[in-house]
């Protein structure tokens, strides 16, 4: 085999073939790169799901002469004849093929190492990237092979592997139109295309890995019985004479029927091979997440929840499997997810509508408004649909995913539709307030029911036991003041809060401070700031908060970071007094102070540490029970939009949610953070950039086609 192995190399790079072939490569994957990279993107998957075409419509040029050369100069009768085997010779030439394809996808390693200093690597995505190309590279060469060992003539090699490859490539596109439901399930678990796009995205499954080595071992196995047929039918006259002519027939049946055999039999092990390791996979979830912040598999919050349920609940959703396994890196997201639910409990039933070919279907559910991508969750006659735009979080421009909430969203509808039950916030209205969008889509998204009152013009929700007052920019009526006051103490049985988030911009808000002040709280004028640069964020009025109480701290570590932007100062005018007591919630550090609105500048007398973010006060009523009802005044209203409390760099959204439960007694929830899927970026300099994108692009192909002119150039002038 190693005389074989090194022929080839040699061969690769005596002639053109090689040399063209890596150009080639290293070229589009220069490309490639280079987009990625101009663009600001250091996200390597991208380049590796290019890098899946490019791969597959090359490796003709690798193949084409592989097998079809020895039969065409007649070599191969002295291959059969020499001491080895038909497999040493098959592996001897394939291994060379698949040399020179691990030089070319080497390049991905030189383009990540070129990124490295300047962008953060996911090092295990991209090794199991290389790994996928490596795999499915060497199944595609299997087959070019086995197609180049039919034939004598290189270009029918070189078109019919072409031809095969397209195939492979359409195999999607072909189920997709396919009318008959078995062989479309046959072509999606024949393409190459779904199992490598789950190793770019980050799922080792043992069922891909097994697939591409079958898929290889099986046509190396049919190269070799190849090779076995023609050497029967190489045997010389002179031998087939001695056997006679009854002797050469019964020979030769019994050789066709003992090689149909051994090659069906060969077949059968490996398409069974892969289909059992398909079903265990899916069964026992045999796959390693290979991201950083695990996003395809649930959280052990949801995984203890699903192990104590005891109902049945079934999860629709209203799109074909196939379009969630291989849609974009959010889909298959939230696809992942899914099949975890299912895969943890037997309570779970998941399924796939396509609801543009069933669109019967949707007239089951009349009362619902249903679209493409909803999730329908459902148990007995209680059912919850999330629509697609639910289930993500958006930058500021509404057109970029930043953050997953699925597992969030889903495991909330399925504690829902099991307990009945939510816990309702209000949230008020009629005093200019902003409305915390972001707040509200956190509490649906942990069982939350959110409704709206207006103060000026409505009751204040009876059924709510939390209401919120969000950034009013003008001064509450007196009769509002009075609305509030009876709703908190609801006839005496008190049991409600109210949660008041401030804008130091909205200026004096004389009734609302005089009500707070009632309670023991007040505001302060200005802003807080902080002069430690390692405890504030871009801004000094960015501070870090720290958490004064554990008991509305639990679960909050120092890595847990709350940015209390733009804080207006709070604080307590007693800690304890009549039936009111009161408490700090978040602080600032000796090194905060604060500024008023008219200073120009910020300077060292203003530091005078003692701020306070967030305060609380609670007055109770001591009968046949103690009744509480609380007020929770926060000095920043900012700290709760945007992504400070929808994304995932920052815990403003975990420690408002756990305030939130614990003065609502809401025991049952879970607090399921939303997983970032933001795309990695690079700080190259634009000039380093372009000079990267040119050397890899066009200079690196360079080099390799002299290299390649230099040596047909000294080989012709020998």
């Amino acid at each position: 085999m190693k005389a074989v192995f090194l022929r080839e190399m040699a061969s690769y790079f005596i002639a053109p073939a090689g040399y063209v072939y890596l150009a080639a490569f290293y070229c589009l994957a220069g490309y490639e790169y280079s987009v990625l990279t101009l663009s600001g993107q250091a996200e390597m998957s991208y380049e590796f799901t290019f890098l899946y075409t490019v791969t597959l419509l090359l490796t003709p040029v690798l193949t084409m002469r592989l097998m079809s050369e020895d039969r065409k100069q007649k070599t191969d009768q002295m291959l059969f004849a020499a001491p080895v085997s038909l497999g040493g010779i098959v592996a001897g030439k394939y291994f060379a093929a698949v040399s020179v394809f691990f030089m070319g996808i080497a390049v991905t390693i030189l383009h990540a190492l070129v990124l490295a200093p300047s962008a953060e690597i996911n090092w295990a995505i991209f090794w199991g990237n290389l790994a996928g190309l490596a795999l499915m590279g060497m199944a595609g060469i299997a087959l070019c092979m086995f197609i180049s060992a039919q034939t004598e003539s290189q270009i029918i090699a070189a078109i019919g592997g072409f031809a095969c490859m397209l195939l492979v490539i359409s195999l999607n596109s072909l189920a997709d139109v396919v009318p008959f439901a078995p062989l479309q399930e046959l072509l999606y678990q024949l393409s190459f295309y779904d199992r490598y796009y789950n190793l770019t995205m980050g799922i080792f499954q043992v069922s891909d890995l097994v697939f591409f080595f079958g898929f290889a071992a099986l046509f190396f196995f049919l190269t070799t019985r190849v090779l076995e047929k023609r050497r029967w039918s190489g045997v010389s006259k002179e031998r087939r004479a001695k056997m006679g002519r009854i002797g050469n027939i019964k020979k030769r049946w019994k050789y066709g029927i003992w090689s149909a055999v051994v090659t069906v039999l060969g077949i059968v092990l490996a398409v069974a091979l892969v289909l059992v390791s398909d079903r265990l996979t899916d069964r026992f979830g045999w796959s390693v997440d290979l991201t950083a912040n695990g996003r395809y598999a649930i959280s052990d919050e949801s995984v203890s929840w699903l192990e104590q349920l005891d109902q049945d609940v079934k999860i629709t959703v209203l799109v074909s499997e196939e379009d969630m396994s291989s849609g974009s890196y959010y889909i298959v997201q939230a696809y992942q997810n899914l099949l975890d639910y299912e895969r943890h409990s037997d309570h779970v039933a998941l399924e796939f509508v396509d609801v543009t070919e069933n669109p019967a279907f949707v007239s089951q559910y009349p009362d619902l408004e249903l679209s493409a991508y909803d999730i329908i969750v459902e148990s007995g006659d209680r059912q919850e649909v999330l629509s697609f735009q639910d289930l993500y979080d958006y930058d500021s421009t509404g057109s970029q995913i930043t953050a997953s909430r699925v597992e969030q969203r889903v495991t909330g509808a399925m504690m829902n539709v099991t307990t009945g039950e939510k816990t309702r916030v209000t949230v008020l209205n009629g005093y200019g307030d902003t409305a915390p969008e972001e707040l509200t889509t956190l509490l649906e998204g942990s069982q939350y029911e959110v409704s709206e009152s207006s103060l000026l013009t409505e009751e204040i929700d009876e059924e709510a036991v939390a209401a919120i007052l969000f950034a009013p920019q003008n001064d509450l009526e007196e009769s509002s003041i009075q609305k509030l006051s009876a709703w908190l103490n609801n006839d005496g049985n008190q049991g409600r809060n109210l949660f008041v988030f401030l804008d130091p911009n909205a200026g004096t808000l004389t009734n609302l401070e005089a009500f707070l002040g009632e309670w023991g709280l007040t505001a302060g004028d200005g802003y807080a700031f902080e002069a430690n640069s390692s405890l504030y964020y871009n801004r000094i009025y960015y501070p870090v908060a720290q958490y004064v109480s554990e008991e509305y701290a639990s679960g909050m570590t120092a890595n847990d970071i709350t940015i209390m932007a733009l804080c207006r100062p709070v604080d307590v005018l007693f800690e304890e007094e009549d039936s009111y007591e009161t408490s700090v919630l978040l602080d600032f550090s000796d090194t905060s102070g604060t500024v008023t609105l008219e200073a120009e500048e910020v300077t060292e007398d203003m530091i005078t540490g003692g701020v306070k973010g967030m305060v609380m006060s609670t007055h109770s009523w001591y009968g046949a029970e103690v009744n509480s009802s609380s007020i929770v005044l926060s000095g920043s209203a900012l700290a709760f939009t945007g992504t400070l409390v929808s994304g995932t760099t920052f815990a403003n959204g975990d420690y408002i949610l756990g305030v939130f439960d614990q003065l609502t007694g809401k025991d049952s929830s879970l607090n399921i953070s939303a997983v970032d899927l933001t795309s990695a970026t690079h700080t190259m300099t634009a000039s380093r950039t372009t000079a990267w994108a040119w050397i890899f692009m066009a200079g690196l192909p360079a080099a390799v086609l002299v290299a390649g002119a230099v040596m047909w150039l000294r080989r012709r002038h020998r």
